[in-house]
């Protein structure tokens, strides 16, 4: 099982992200992950969208 973590964020800056996400059409954790993974390889990438996908269905 995927580990967790919180961040916190300023609030500006957390609604900013929430706002963006539904714009996208994404629920927010997608939408950080997204970022997050904007870089890395491809397989990389992969693995860790299937740990997110794990750990949000978790």
């Amino acid at each position: 099982m995927a580990e967790t973590v919180t961040v916190t964020l300023p609030r500006r800056l957390a609604e900013h992200a929430r706002r963006e996400a539904e714009r996208l059409g994404l629920g927010l954790q997608v939408y950080i992950v997204e970022l997050l993974s904007e870089g890395l390889d491809p397989e990389e990438r992969a693995r860790d969208y299937a740990e997110a996908a794990t750990a949000l269905l978790g």
